[in-house]
């Protein structure tokens, strides 16, 4: 049965080496990486896990990182997941003795602490595929350090699932006044920098004079972006951080995404009492070949 594994970065500082996760019918396993040197998670390269699955490609890639980025809305980390490997091992094994793992470089620093227990588990509650997508966009835009794509894809989690930008301004109005977190960036947001805003419509200012100056790089009306302006990235800073906060309030406020999945949807699992697949009898340490590997490739599904 083939095990798929996937690279995970993120900035949580995980305090157990390894964790088992049941979420929607997949049993998870998640590797703390390790530095060699000393011993304690490694700030360069990415942690990972795993899943042993004979389900299709396509939809274990989907649920996996589904679950990656459930777990990392309600804890309020950034999260960027990494297409892996797929190995096929020539017999069933526990998945507690595979120790294979897929390392890529780190871009997200590690600062985020978590007790020990249960806290691993606050997952958001992702019942539907439309919140699964919110999930996909929401999370994409938060650990891209990029402020051009944070506004893009901010913007995506606003709109969808409308096919409609007039229905993005028009939610960006209704919560606009009520967001008391960011009044930094509000102030900041009325220094002309990509023209004055009409009748207080915060929501058509950010779309036509900000969203589309990053989606049309040669503009016939409104000001036209200029890369390394110091005074429009500290502009564009401050939309990215209030479409952030609506796009969050969004997720909580609409689709409940600030609330616990239950233990139906996702749980820890002892590996030693509960997995399907068990090792053949007669096999005491497998090791995998480097022959046995095929990458995975995301965008097709396939290897």
């Amino acid at each position: 049965m083939p095990v798929y594994v996937m690279g995970l970065d993120s900035n949580a500082l995980m305090p157990a080496n390894e964790y088992y996760i049941w979420y929607k019918g997949l049993y998870l396993k998640y590797n703390k990486s390790i530095n060699s040197v000393t011993q304690k998670q490694d700030c360069t390269r990415t942690d990972s896990f795993l899943t042993i699955s004979d389900g299709d490609k396509r939809d274990i890639w989907r649920m996996m990182a589904e679950f990656a980025r459930a777990w990392a809305y309600a804890n309020d980390l950034q999260i960027r997941v990494i297409p892996g490997a797929i190995f096929h091992p020539g017999c069933l094994q526990q998945i507690k003795k595979h120790k294979n793992g897929y390392r890529d470089f780190r871009t997200l620093t590690l600062c985020r602490g978590f007790m020990q227990g249960t806290e691993f588990l606050k997952i958001a509650n992702v019942d539907t595929e439309e919140k699964s997508e919110l999930l996909r966009l929401y999370t994409t835009a938060d650990a891209n350090p990029d402020v051009y794509f944070k506004i893009l894809f901010f913007w995506h989690t606003i709109v969808y699932p409308s096919k409609n930008d007039h229905d993005g301004v028009s939610y960006i109005n209704s919560v606009y006044d009520n967001l008391q977190y960011i009044e930094t960036q509000k102030n900041t947001i009325h220094d002309g920098t990509f023209g004055e805003i009409t009748n207080n419509d915060i929501g058509e200012y950010i779309q036509k004079r900000v969203r589309n100056a990053i989606g049309h790089i040669c503009r016939n009306t409104g000001v036209s972006l200029i890369i390394d302006d110091v005074k429009q990235q500290q502009h564009l800073r401050a939309v990215a951080d209030i479409l952030k906060a609506v796009a969050k309030e969004k997720l909580d406020k609409v689709y409940n995404l600030n609330k616990n999945a239950p233990r139906e949807i996702c749980r820890l699992f002892d590996p030693d009492t509960e997995f399907g697949p068990q090792p053949d009898a007669n096999d005491k340490n497998i090791v995998i070949p480097d022959n046995m590997i095929t990458p995975f490739n995301v965008s097709t599904g396939s290897v």
